[in-house]
């Protein structure tokens, strides 16, 4: 396909494109009944022919113009420059739109709740991941394909090395699961590392806007400075008696607090302008 195209993947956006049928099966059934599906980053189209197969209303946002075109056929049958390979998809209801997803009003996409599956590019994940917990409210579900390494430190608990910030952000908005491995041939090009599938459910707030913003402070400055005290780390943001008010051992260090602390210690403190 990328032959009939003229084109060769981009080294530059991480390009690496599903090519394992039964790994993209998975990943839609992982989905369940959806109504509206956001896919982001449909590179050639493999999971976008078998969402659109589900009957759902799906909208797809690519940001490399020449994959746009290969998924045009999609919505466009009457297109003289399909490539042969992909003139057969060409009856299936899917709205491509050319964007960076990191620049693009994703809310706008949809009226109303959907889901979001996609393979994300590994040096963008962590950006994609705070733009979708943005919304969390109307997403009912994700099914995400990522770095093994990143999904392992969504998924830490308190007190291991890969424990941190990135560990809290996630585990705040969302309920998270592994669902399975893909191996780098499932790709191609082939990439250096292995990937995971992760399902994300995101929940309600625990927390005000305020206390959110201070539970962000929190989690920043504990772990800006990962062997320091609760104590050192935080004295530049709160004042000594704000301090000695906390309901928490401040010798501790950051890593071995858990979520429900964090957020404990959130409701205790007022932000400080």
């Amino acid at each position: 396909m990328l032959g009939e195209l003229g084109v060769r993947p981009r080294k530059s956006w991480g390009q690496h494109f599903l090519c394992d049928a039964n790994v993209a099966r998975k990943m839609v059934a992982a989905l369940g009944p959806s109504e509206q599906i956001l896919e982001i980053g449909p590179g050639l189209g493999a999971l976008t022919t078998l969402l659109a197969e589900t009957g759902a209303s799906v909208v797809a946002i690519e940001r490399d113009p020449l994959m746009v075109q290969s998924l045009a056929s999609l919505s466009s049958p009457s297109s003289s420059s399909i490539p042969p390979s992909l003139s057969s998809l060409s009856s299936l209801p899917v709205t491509v739109i050319e964007a960076d997803v990191l620049d693009y009003d994703i809310g706008s996409v949809f009226d109303g709740s959907f889901v979001v599956v996609a393979n994300l590019p590994y040096y963008i994940t962590s950006p994609i991941l705070e733009r979708l917990f943005a919304l969390r409210t109307r997403i009912t579900k994700m099914v995400l394909t990522m770095q093994t390494e990143v999904a392992d430190r969504l998924l830490s608990p308190p007190g291991t090395k890969t424990y941190g910030s990135l560990s809290l952000f996630a585990q705040y908005h969302a309920e998270i699961r592994r669902l399975f491995t893909i191996p780098p041939t499932c790709f191609y090009p082939p990439p250096e590392v292995q990937s995971t599938v992760v399902e994300l459910i995101p929940v309600p707030p625990r927390l005000s806007p305020a206390e959110e913003a201070t539970f962000r402070k929190l989690v920043r400055a504990g772990f800006g400075t990962r062997r320091k005290t609760l104590r050192n780390a935080l004295k530049p943001l709160f004042s000594p008696d704000q301090l000695a008010a906390l309901p928490i051992d401040l010798s501790r260090r950051a890593e071995t607090l858990s979520l429900e602390e964090f957020v404990a210690l959130a409701k205790s403190l007022q932000p400080q302008n």
